[in-house]
């Protein structure tokens, strides 16, 4: 049965992917993969997201059958290269043993091709009765992109956008300030912080996809 306290490392990190490593808080630093943490200052910000990412892949109850189908699936992979190579390296002499070996290399090779496709093809989700672990929440963006849409400057500061947001939110979202964190309602119903740091590291990209409007 799946862990429900399952928490993503995605959603650990959601505010600090554009943060070097000692601008992160020490609570959230000690939750940060131990193979990970190391080399973070080496990585760009997208992979920082795609490290994260495939470690929930990796430690995610709710894919657990996912894992042990794919490991399954290696180890034969690795089996029938194996035995691929042991039956190349035979030298027949008869025209019976060159057409078992031909036979047998094409059985193996076909097998291979089957086994490489199922790796390439997305398993099956996870049971329904399983609990899901909860996706990336936007509701930061929804109430930022709400003050923009109800004439709230998009040129404004993370400052200035940050006390609107802490005091004049209408979406409901903004639960209030706690210092220099936003307490924002996540996905799950609870509250989530969001530091103003954090807020200006969104800002181009918010800017951008609102000026598109997407």
């Amino acid at each position: 049965m799946p862990n429900s306290d399952f928490e993503p490392l995605t959603h650990v990190l959601e505010d600090w992917f554009a943060c070097s490593f000692d601008e992160i808080p020490e609570a959230v630093r000690q939750q940060i993969a131990s193979d990970l943490w190391p080399i973070w200052d080496e990585l760009s910000e997208p992979q920082r997201r795609d490290a994260a990412v495939q470690w929930d892949a990796m430690h995610d109850p709710a894919y657990e059958q996912e894992r042990e189908r794919t490991w399954s699936l290696w180890c034969e992979l690795d089996a029938v290269r194996r035995e691929t190579g042991e039956w190349d390296a035979l030298r027949p002499q008869s025209i019976t043993e060159k057409a078992e070996q031909a036979n047998q290399l094409h059985a193996l090779r076909e097998r291979e091709r089957q086994l490489l496709d199922e790796l390439n093809s997305p398993g099956p989700p996870p049971a329904a009765s399983e609990p899901r672990v909860r996706r990336r929440d936007d509701n930061l963006k929804r109430a930022i992109f709400d003050a923009w849409k109800r004439g709230f400057p998009v040129d404004s500061s993370a400052s200035e956008l940050f006390d609107h947001l802490a005091t004049k939110d209408d979406t409901g979202y903004i639960r209030g300030r706690d210092g220099d964190e936003l307490i924002r309602e996540n996905s799950s119903g609870g509250t989530s912080r969001t530091t103003l740091k954090s807020l200006s590291n969104r800002l181009p990209a918010y800017r951008k996809e609102f000026s598109s409007g997407e």
